[in-house]
């Protein structure tokens, strides 16, 4: 991307090279981020709080919880919640990674997967060994069991809830011992925690699916800036929106673009200085293909955004052959 940022360019861009800027005119995005750009895009934030706000599917609510829950770990246990769900180290987060299998492997009616979670929990390691009748029985009562609950969509109960309906289908297995029951702390366990649990109580399955498997996940899709130091991706999205409490007075994605200030010898340096250098350096050029720029704003924004661009360019370039807009 940095010959679609260097005044010097002329012809030696493509229309992949665009740079998109996604201008947001309501308080939520009118689209999901999905339609909006390839799956395969790195959304960079300054703060997590902004990386909730991209998630498909999830209401403002939930989005709220996610932003509470990460907080908690954050500030009040001052623990990294991705390093906690690669180690996991808590209940609750062992407990979806286990659904969510059991749930994947109904979908792709992939027994052996299936079989090898319940293995956990219930006396059936050698349910594939011996074909006489009575383990025949057994296999039969815990595929039924595994097609019973997840035939239903689950998304939307609470994880208690889909914990204690898979622990009572246990309790009834033909002649199957249970070793131990899917966890999940309540209050007084030595491993319940308060903060935490009030918080995952009220959020549904489907949504800690979506914090387990794909917002802290190894291969997620979102990032903060700080942690795409260093890194390359094909295609970048760089939420350009200020969080900091009364920063929007002092910058804009126009004084970004028309004053790109990212290095400064003062002590005290403004806002802007500040903010650019974190969103050109930390964000704009991890983009090796494709950048996407997240502003929210109308008409005027977009009119001050190609102001700035072409004070910035001058001649030496056709701005529409580099740069486009798209409402969101």
């Amino acid at each position: 991307m940095t010959k679609c940022l260097s005044k010097n360019v002329k012809k030696n861009f493509t229309a992949k090279d665009k740079i998109t800027i996604l201008i947001q005119e309501g308080l939520g995005l009118a689209r999901p981020i999905s339609d909006l750009v390839p799956d395969d895009t790195r959304i960079l934030c300054r703060k997590w709080a902004e990386a909730f706000n991209y998630v498909d599917n999830v209401s403002d609510d939930q989005k709220k919880q996610i932003n509470d829950i990460y907080n908690v770990y954050a500030y009040r246990l001052n623990r990294s919640i991705k390093e906690e769900i690669e180690l996991k180290r808590d209940a609750w987060i062992q407990s979806v990674l286990d659904i969510a299998e059991l749930e994947e492997s109904y979908q792709n009616r992939d027994i052996p997967s299936a079989i090898r979670v319940f293995e956990k929990y219930l006396d059936i390691k050698d349910i594939f060994n011996d074909f006489e009748n009575e383990k025949l029985l057994q296999l039969q009562s815990v595929i039924y069991t595994w097609e019973t609950v997840f035939q239903n969509d689950l998304s939307k109960f609470n994880i208690k809830c889909v914990v204690d309906i898979l622990n009572d289908k246990f309790s009834i297995l033909h002649n199957i011992k249970v070793l131990e029951n899917i966890k999940y702390p309540q209050e007084g366990d030595e491993d319940y925690f308060e903060p935490i649990y009030e918080k995952i109580d009220k959020m549904s399955y489907g949504v800690a699916k979506k914090i387990v498997l794909e917002l802290f996940s190894d291969n997620s899709r979102y990032m903060t800036i700080h942690q795409s130091k260093g890194r390359e991706f094909n295609r970048v999205l760089v939420n350009l929106e200020p969080f900091a409490r009364g920063e929007e007075k002092k910058i804009t994605p126009a004084d970004l673009l028309c004053k790109p200030a990212v290095i400064s010898e003062k002590e005290d340096r403004p806002v802007y200085e500040e903010f650019s250098r974190i969103a050109y350096v930390g964000g704009c050029s991890r983009a090796i293909d494709k950048l996407y720029l997240h502003v929210k704003g109308d008409k005027e924004t977009e009119v001050k955004l190609r102001t700035a661009l072409s004070d910035y360019f001058g001649d030496s370039i056709v701005l529409e052959d580099i740069i486009e807009f798209i409402y969101c």
